[in-house]
């Protein structure tokens, strides 16, 4: 997943369950807000990565809508057991990728494990709803059902816990996500949600973290995207 050349970190993107170079083998800088400092070099993905987690995102859909309520339950109890066992490293790389406190990024960790452990009951909430009909002796049942590809934008700033918030809902619900944290921190508002969810199998099939830089005729710089199961 990552490799290290004097002391600062190269990581790569994950999609189709295994991590990957940019397609063209470029990266970027993040430095820390604080000091300054070289964090971390990260895959600077293309429009041509940026398709591949999209497509990885909806061949998984199909699979993954149909997952039983207690196998996404258990992926949910487990991801929450590995951020409550790696807490001080991420809290760690969150602090020096965006600047803050100690105390912050420790917070949303608690916060990301807590938050994992209720999302694992959403999935047995009602699906559908008795709806009222102006036919004689009938009614009509409406029923909930999984979209398909979610797109989800995350900010700098609560990065990895508002990172969580994004991908949780629609996975409870079904669905796939692609997700694009901001390009000051696509480790911890990405990659480091990559390195828990692949350990339950989240994203077996379909998962991507790939930061993106400019290209001609685009004006918006994007960062990075995830395809998430």
């Amino acid at each position: 997943m990552q490799s290290t050349q004097s002391d600062v970190k190269e990581y790569s993107y994950f999609a189709g369950n295994q991590w990957r170079k940019a397609a063209d083998n470029q990266v970027f800088e993040v430095h820390e807000p604080y000091s300054g400092k070289l964090f971390a070099r990260v895959a600077a993905g293309s429009r041509a990565d940026g398709r591949a987690a999209v497509d990885a995102a909806a061949k998984a859909f199909a699979g993954w809508a149909e997952t039983t309520p207690s196998e996404r339950a258990r992926l949910f109890l487990k991801a929450s057991e590995i951020v409550k066992r790696r807490r001080s490293e991420i809290a760690e790389v969150l602090a020096r990728e965006t600047g803050s406190t100690i105390s912050f990024a420790t917070f949303q960790q608690d916060l990301v494990a807590a938050t994992l452990q209720q999302v694992a009951g959403w999935v047995y909430l009602p699906k559908g709803e008795v709806l009222e009909t102006s036919a004689p002796g009938s009614h009509s049942i409406g029923v909930r059902r999984p979209l398909g590809v979610v797109a989800s934008f995350t900010p700098w700033n609560g990065a990895n816990v508002l990172s969580w918030r994004a991908v949780i809902s629609p996975v409870a619900a079904g669905n796939t996500v692609v997700v694009k944290p901001s390009e000051f921190a696509p480790v911890s508002a990405g990659i480091m949600l990559a390195e828990v969810a692949r350990r339950p199998v989240f994203l077996q099939a379909s998962s991507m973290w790939s930061p993106m830089r400019r290209e001609p005729r685009v004006p918006l710089r994007t960062s990075s995207l995830i395809a998430l199961r």
